[in-house]
């Protein structure tokens, strides 16, 4: 993948989830996550927050072409976000169970299903961006980065 197509599909990405973690957190459920999470700082770092979810789309943006395996980019794409938000989530959020109490088991199973759905989505916009396209079966295209193989 060029660097310009990496780049835009990454921040694009990060746009993408960034906007729909808020509506989600901040406005749909935002009565539920006021419960569950009773060490919410009185002053949220939102710059933090958008260096993460950069650097979420810019880490699978580099991650995607590696796993493409052909088809639509709308659902190659999807299918890899819920993979990624599954490995971010679920793993993340067992631990601050375990180890803080401060969350619920129901938090934990929400956080890693709405993970599912918002880093599908990121996926699907790296998808549709990267330009990688083809059919099952077909071979897969040289992506022109043998760094990361």
């Amino acid at each position: 993948m060029d660097i310009r197509k990496l780049l835009l599909s990454a921040f694009a990405s990060a746009v993408a989830m960034g906007v729909l973690g808020v509506l989600w957190h901040l406005v749909i459920l935002d009565p539920f996550y006021a419960g569950e999470f009773p060490f919410i700082q009185d002053v949220v770092r939102y710059d933090v927050i958008a260096l993460a979810y950069l650097a979420l789309g810019f880490l699978m943006a580099i991650v995607y072409p590696k796993g493409y395996t052909g088809g639509p980019p709308t659902a190659e794409g999807f299918r890899f976000g819920i993979i990624v938000g599954l490995m971010c989530a679920l793993p993340a959020g067992m631990v601050m169970y375990a180890v803080t109490g401060a969350v619920s088991g129901a938090l934990v199973l929400a956080e890693a299903a709405w993970h599912m759905v918002e880093q599908g989505a990121g996926g699907m916009v790296i998808a549709m961006l990267s330009g990688i396209a083809g059919e099952p079966g077909e071979e897969r295209p040289d992506l022109g980065d043998d760094s990361l193989r």
